[in-house]
């Protein structure tokens, strides 16, 4: 579990570290993704870890897919 506050309950982590000041790339307005087939439309973001800390990363749907066929074949 997961959750925002100053004070999470017990069990929870906090997520309210991994949002800083720092400045960030903005994401294409929406408009440049119409575009775009629907498998590459903003599905989640991830945080990947670097020397700089926790940076946010957007999945598309095509990545997501990719990864789990990746796991698969990886057994």
């Amino acid at each position: 579990m997961c959750g925002f506050g100053p004070h999470p309950l017990d069990g929870v982590v906090g997520l309210d570290d991994l949002f800083g000041a720092q400045a960030l790339d903005p994401l294409p307005p929406i408009d440049e993704e119409r575009d775009q087939p629907p498998s590459a439309h903003l599905a989640a973001v991830t945080f990947d870890e670097t020397a700089e800390g926790l940076v946010p990363v957007a999945r598309s749907h095509a990545e997501l897919v990719a990864g789990g066929l990746a796991s698969c074949q990886a057994r």
